[in-house]
């Protein structure tokens, strides 16, 4: 009986620890990425295997981010540089433009005001 009692109090000790191990949420690493034979560039934080948190994309035809991602998407404050010369800093949502923010041409022009699933809705 002694016996039974021990292995069920080690059984229920076993389930405790693997249910914490599992709950425990994973924590965020600064990592560096190169994919696609060195076409694309990561440096920053991950989590689960996507950007996550602060980083630096950089692609072959030299367009850039700098700014936060969630899941692998633009999600908050960045700016990305088109190799054209055209840039926009402000909020990201889902890896495109939405919220305040200003989008400069290469000619220099300034829009800004707020975005909405990538396009200018309200010019300021």
């Amino acid at each position: 009986m002694k016996r039974r009692t021990f292995l069920e109090i080690l059984t229920v000790m076993f389930l405790v620890l693997m249910a914490t191990y599992s709950l425990t949420t994973p924590s965020k690493k600064n990592a560096h990425y190169t994919l696609d034979n060195n076409k694309i560039s990561y440096d920053g934080s991950m989590l689960k295997g996507k950007f996550n948190g602060y980083g630096k994309l950089s692609l072959a035809n030299h367009d850039r981010y700098v700014g936060y991602f969630k899941n692998g998407q633009f999600s908050g404050k960045g700016t990305f540089t088109s190799h054209q010369n055209w840039q926009y800093k402000g909020n990201f949502n889902a890896g495109v433009p939405d919220g305040s923010g200003t989008l400069t041409t290469a000619n220099h022009k300034k829009y800004s005001g707020t975005f909405s699933k990538g396009e200018l809705r309200h010019a300021n």
